[in-house]
């Protein structure tokens, strides 16, 4: 197997951890129910996902009717997932200790990276990228709104207006964390099931072509939608696109943005 083949490897395992969790720490965890954090916990104990879950906040002892921990090191378990609420700044050293715990993947929500075009946000971005390269962690995100796969009853969108989680034939890979949604949303109601949905946000880990790659392992996908804002490793989202056309799953995508 040549070295290009590990990765690819490699990087689809990355996807599943990230796509099909155990369990599930949120930090940042908020008593308001209409924050994000509120409506992911919501989301997952409507669509009974079956793993703990578990909210993370030391100025709270319990929250939305269950324990609160102060820390991750404090939880009954190593958490597999983290939904991470947090400010950019301490994202990387929250990554860094999850991983020397043993969680495989997290979602990062803050924004405050690169896209501020900003010596700091570039300088975030970089230590960002660095722990995730050093730790190997299954990273979606920044500056993303979560994701969704039926397959493991998994929604961490803060999204309440989803009614089911049906493996249907439409995975969705999207840099647009409020639009690529209401894309699915969009299709739901036309009766064209959506089972995955991944809002990629700056794509500093995990990318486009790597979701290509394990949607198009997945005996119900038939159809792979990208919303994309610019292509992160081009070469990489072509092959992958590739593989997608000769596995008979075409790769549609959408390029956002204004240019000459």
């Amino acid at each position: 197997m040549n070295k290009s083949s590990k990765q690819g490897l490699m990087q689809k395992d990355k996807v599943d951890a990230l796509l099909n969790p155990t369990s599930i720490a949120i930090l940042g965890a908020r008593e308001n129910p209409t924050g994000w954090t509120a409506r992911i916990f919501a989301n997952l104990q409507r669509f009974k996902f079956p793993g703990p879950v578990y909210p993370v906040n030391p100025n709270h002892d319990e929250i939305w009717g269950a324990t609160c921990y102060p820390d991750l090191a404090s939880l009954p378990i190593v958490p597999d997932h983290l939904v991470v609420m947090r400010a950019a700044p301490t994202v990387a050293g929250i990554l860094q200790e999850a991983a020397a715990l043993g969680t495989r993947s997290a979602t990062v929500y803050a924004a405050g990276y690169i896209e501020m075009a900003t010596e700091e946000g570039r300088a975030l971005e970089e230590e960002l990228r660095e722990v995730i390269e050093q730790t190997g962690l299954a990273v979606s995100g920044p500056n993303c709104l979560g994701n969704l796969s039926a397959r493991s009853n998994l929604l961490t969108l803060p999204d309440d207006r989803m009614t089911n989680l049906v493996r249907g034939p439409v995975a969705m890979v999207g840099q647009s964390g409020t639009t690529t949604p209401t894309i699915a949303r969009s299709l739901i109601s036309r009766g064209i099931d959506v089972g995955y949905i991944v809002t990629s946000g700056n794509e500093t880990g995990l990318a486009a072509a790597d979701y290509i790659d394990y949607y198009i392992t997945d005996p119900d996908v038939r159809l792979v939608f990208c919303l994309i804002e610019a292509v992160r490793r081009p070469q990489d989202f072509l092959a992958a696109c590739r593989r997608a056309r000769d596995a008979g799953k075409p790769v549609v995508v959408l390029k956002m943005g204004a240019s000459e």
